[in-house]
């Protein structure tokens, strides 16, 4: 595998792990995948910062799933 591939790759499994964190996604609730992970900008921590051509969003973890708010 190329290193680019590899870095890629290493990524998205980092994000979906990320995703996973959320009770509601473990135990069928919100979806197995992040529906919005072509936007993904950052995750860290509790939070999920996205940019589409709508504008930017942020996700958080709130009471086991991942609640959208809309960013200024």
């Amino acid at each position: 595998m190329h290193v680019s591939g590899s870095v890629a790759l290493r990524s998205r499994l980092e994000q979906q792990q990320h995703w996973r964190l959320a009770a509601g996604v473990q135990d069928g609730r919100q979806p197995r995948t992040d529906p919005d992970a072509h936007a993904l900008r950052e995750f860290q921590g509790n939070e999920r910062w996205y940019d589409d051509d709508e504008g930017s969003f942020v996700k958080r973890l709130l009471d086991g799933n991942w609640a959208r708010f809309e960013t200024a």
